[in-house]
């Protein structure tokens, strides 16, 4: 066990921790547009469920205005 320990511990120090990436906020600043549907044409394999599924995320993602 403190075998496994130490490989553990010498395989952290391998990989040094990245630090985040600084990024600029996100600004909604651009044209904005009314999204009425969303398509998925020729997914063979994914099935109508999961399409479905991904419709209802795609749509609470979305900021509708009506």
């Amino acid at each position: 066990m403190q075998q496994n320990q130490q490989q553990r511990e010498e395989l952290q120090r391998s990989f040094p921790l990245r630090q985040p990436a600084v990024t600029e906020p996100v600004t909604r600043a651009g044209p904005c547009f009314n999204i009425h549907s969303i398509n998925i044409n020729n997914a063979t394999l994914l099935s109508d469920k999961k399409q479905t599924e991904f419709k209802k995320i795609l749509y609470q993602s979305v900021y509708w205005n009506g």
